[in-house]
């Protein structure tokens, strides 16, 4: 989870945690600006430095149906460089792959009929 959507997370669990003290308590008041702090943090736009490092995973990993990095994609600095939110695409290694309907192979309403095996 990333740090926004873990802020986010822990002012609502000490939101739901206050609730039983009503809400004008101070409790609440304190969750709620956690909150609000969020919120806020999660919104803002990224640094220049960010949108550098953004760039840069985009020019060098972006490859569409391979590897895709969303315009909204979280980026997590550090002094060395940046980690960037990407989907990576991975084949589902349980499919089985059949060739593809040729002219050895007749394709009948779904089911394929393929030739016999030679050995």
């Amino acid at each position: 989870m990333d740090t926004a959507k873990k802020n986010l997370y822990d002012a609502l669990q000490a939101m739901l945690k206050a609730r039983s003290s009503g809400w004008g308590s101070p409790s609440m008041r304190k969750a709620a600006a956690l909150a609000e702090k969020a919120i806020k943090k999660a919104d803002a736009p990224r640094s220049k430095r960010q949108t550098k490092l953004f760039d840069a995973a985009k020019d060098q990993w972006d490859k569409d149906g391979e590897c895709e990095i969303d315009d909204d994609a979280v980026v997590s600095t550090s002094k060395e460089g940046a980690y960037v939110q990407a989907w990576v695409w991975v084949d589902n290694p349980s499919r089985q792959k059949l060739p593809m309907p040729g002219p050895k192979v007749l394709n009948y309403g779904g089911w394929l009929i393929l030739p016999p095996m030679s050995s």
